[in-house]
C-alpha cells in the first residue's frame, strides 16, 4: 500500500472572534491510480484544528484500523512518521478565506 494524502483546510473568523474550518482530504492510491476525496464542510475550531478534524475523518474512513495505527495514542507528528513507515504521506495546507460562503 501507497498512498499521497492530502489535507486541505480553510479557515474564517466571524465577526466575534470565532473561528472555523473545512477541510477537503484527497487520497491517491499511488499503486493503482485511485483517487477518493471527502469533504467536511464546516467545523468550529482554529489553528490547526483542521488537521484533527482531517485525521479523523481518515479514521472514520478505516484508513487507520487497516493500517493497524491507534490515532488516540500518537500526536500529529508521530503519526505522520508512522504513516511514512506504512507508505503513506501525508501533506497538510491551509488556507484564510474572508467569508463564510468561501469555506
Amino acid at each position: 500500500m501507497k498512498y499521497i494524502i492530502d489535507i486541505n483546510g480553510k479557515r474564517w473568523n466571524d465577526s466575534y472572534g470565532n473561528t472555523y474550518h473545512s477541510v477537503a482530504v484527497n487520497i491517491l492510491d499511488i499503486e493503482t491510480g485511485e483517487e477518493k476525496e471527502m469533504n467536511e464542510p464546516f467545523e468550529y475550531g482554529y489553528s490547526d484544528a483542521y488537521r484533527q478534524t482531517g485525521l479523523k475523518m481518515l479514521e472514520s474512513s478505516g484508513m487507520f484500523k487497516a493500517l493497524k495505527i491507534n490515532l488516540g495514542k500518537l500526536s500529529s507528528w508521530e503519526l505522520k512518521d508512522e504513516l511514512k513507515r506504512h507508505g503513506v504521506f501525508i501533506r497538510y495546507s491551509v488556507v484564510d478565506v474572508n467569508r463564510k460562503k468561501d469555506l
